[in-house]
């Protein structure tokens, strides 16, 4: 609606506007003269503003949706998701099954991934670089998280170690296969598959798998942010870690 009334306001449309009100009050002038011929020619002067005004509401309207499509186009999104994880799992395999060259990872535990795809890291390595950045379970991080999602005490903390301690035994001698604990604090999840990207915020008081996550393509900005964020984070903000 906003959108709507800025565009009543511009020159041309407000020009369009006016003489298609000024129609619709002489109708009705004309209508209320009285006589067959005088209401002829006002029932016509208002059909055709009424026409006026609904031909205007729908270009308008039809604006705003393109004016939307180009921004996010613009901004390289091509999909919001309510939720992660296992809900969107057919959208990661698809994408996986003809990776070609990347495939970086930041989040907490990655429970769901690593009951997903731990036993698959080895045929994907020889397609891609993979790259995996879990929260350091020996920082108070994943115990505050658990309390902020409800969860049981340290199970964050046990779940990676659980995936760390998998992962040194299936991959230790895999150069293609990294992972590292990040030190800072949690801001999103990433999951990168070549030039697209899912990511989403952490919230509190809701648990990642049920957190929006946002597709992009690298054609836009944030792919390349969040990105930076990754490679920051994976270069100045994380430590290699073996599980007791």
């Amino acid at each position: 609606m906003k959108r709507l009334i800025k565009k009543v306001g511009r020159p041309g449309s407000t020009v369009y506007f006016l003489v298609h009100l000024v129609l619709m009050i002489g109708g009705i002038t004309l209508t209320l003269l009285g006589g067959p011929i005088w209401v002829s020619i006002g029932t016509s002067l208002i059909a055709t503003a009424v026409v006026g005004f609904v031909t205007f509401i729908y270009v308008a309207a039809g604006e705003e949706q393109r004016d939307r499509a180009r921004n996010l186009e613009k901004a390289g999104v091509d999909r919001v998701y309510t939720a992660r994880a296992a809900q969107i799992r057919s959208e990661y395999d698809s994408r996986l099954s003809s990776v070609k060259s990347n495939v970086d990872i930041m989040g907490f535990g990655l429970r769901d991934f690593g009951r997903d795809y731990m036993d698959k890291l080895a045929e994907l390595s020889h397609r891609a670089r993979v790259r995996i950045l879990l929260l350091d379970p020996d920082s108070p991080i994943p115990g505050k998280k658990d309390e902020e999602e409800g969860r049981s005490p340290s199970q964050t903390e046990n779940d990676i170690k659980e995936f760390i301690r998998k992962f040194d035994q299936l991959y230790s001698n895999n150069s293609q296969l990294e992972l590292k604990v990040y030190t800072c604090l949690p801001t999103v999840n990433v999951f990168r598959i070549d030039e697209e990207l899912f990511w989403g915020p952490y919230l509190v008081g809701s648990q990642s798998a049920n957190t929006m996550t946002v597709r992009v393509n690298s054609d836009g900005p944030i792919f390349a942010q969040v990105m930076q964020n990754f490679e920051n984070v994976w270069e100045s903000f994380s430590r290699s870690y073996t599980a007791p």
